[in-house]
């Protein structure tokens, strides 16, 4: 198999996974619910200060690249979020929550940017060379901006269906 088609088997996975995984309901723990993005956040920090230790010209790109990422990563948590269905039970440290299509379209989309942005920085050598730590690193921060965006609608959608006595709401407040 050549190159090319090993990237669409990889593509047309990650697609598959996210279908299963954003289609059907997840049980979320609240005190928990941060952890991921957590681990995300502190990797992206990791990655940052080895790239920045590593090539200490990359400082400035690597902030700004951070702050679109962040921005980035809250807009594409927001759009997940609204289209994410949240149902609370009896029990307040649980909440349900459960994708559409239309998250999967989000999610595939911000996966295609950042391929995109792997492929423009990786068709020269020399920006790869320099920027590539850098742009992993703001990645991951667009990463768990949006994780944390979307975890955070969701709790801010299940407090206030739990004060109404609603059981099943969007986070479209």
């Amino acid at each position: 198999m050549n190159d090319v088609a090993i990237s669409v088997v990889i593509g047309l996975l990650v697609v598959g996974r996210f279908l299963q995984r954003e289609l059907r309901e997840r049980r979320f723990v609240v005190a928990r619910i941060y952890l991921l993005p957590a681990i995300a956040g502190a990797v992206a920090i990791g990655l940052a200060a080895y790239a920045v230790i590593k090539r200490p010209e990359t400082a400035g790109v690597l902030a700004a690249a951070s702050v679109v990422a962040i921005v980035l990563g809250a807009a594409i948590g927001y759009a997940v979020a609204h289209r994410t269905t949240v149902r609370v039970t009896a029990d307040a440290s649980v909440l349900y929550a459960r994708g559409s299509l239309t998250t999967v379209a989000i999610w595939v989309g911000a996966v295609a940017c950042r391929l995109l942005a792997r492929v423009a920085f990786v068709s020269d050598p020399a920006r790869a060379v320099h920027f590539g730590d850098a742009l992993n690193a703001a990645l991951l921060v667009l990463l768990a901006s949006a994780l944390f965006f979307v975890r955070y609608r969701m709790l801010v959608a299940s407090r206030l269906e739990r004060t109404r006595g609603v059981t099943s709401a969007s986070p479209a407040i």
